[in-house]
């Protein structure tokens, strides 16, 4: 690969030599299958924090990925971008994941793993690891379950009496008086 060549295509033709998929080198590297296809249609750059780990992945110097990363051609504020111009006009933020999320108190990094239902809904409702509205709506469903099988065992009880009282009044008329 020559010195001209785009950041997105020497991602590409490095992951392709590699024999890796794009869903392998993102993987690898902790990003979105997508993420990784936009940068190698040169629609944004990887983050300059994904830069080591990309590296990495496909056995390439750090130092060859900034290099190609540099010669990104932003824009002069306010014009717009040329929309004919394939040069990469927009960089990629880089993506903190929630259990590498610095605590406000401490500014440290928790990794506080809780396992088993009651801890996966510990950490969806108060270390927002996961949305707490689904398990909302989730523990509404179950009430809601409970309270049908709850009127459908009442009902059928019921039922049932309907059925003998009906029953019963069958053999009431045709009983003989003494």
């Amino acid at each position: 690969m020559d010195d001209e060549t785009s950041l997105g295509r020497f991602i590409r033709e490095s992951r392709l030599q590699q024999g890796m998929s794009l869903g392998q080198l993102a993987a690898n590297i902790g990003r979105s299958s997508s993420s990784v296809r936009r940068w190698e249609r040169d629609e944004v750059a990887p983050a300059i924090a994904v830069m080591p780990q990309l590296a990495d992945a496909l056995s390439v110097d750090v130092s060859e990925l900034e290099k190609r990363r540099h010669t990104v051609n932003e824009p002069d504020w306010p014009s717009d971008p040329d929309p004919g111009d394939k040069k990469l006009t927009t960089m990629e933020q880089p993506a903190v994941r929630s259990d590498e999320a610095p605590s406000p108190e401490t500014g440290l990094t928790t990794h506080t793993k809780r396992v088993g239902f009651f801890g996966q809904m510990w950490n969806s409702v108060f270390a927002e690891k996961e949305s707490w509205i689904g398990w909302v709506r989730g523990i509404a469903t179950a009430l809601v379950l409970l309270l049908f099988l709850v009127v459908l065992i009442w009902a059928g009880g019921e039922f049932i009496d309907a059925l003998l009282d009906v029953w019963h009044s069958f053999d009431s008329g045709s009983s003989t008086s003494p």
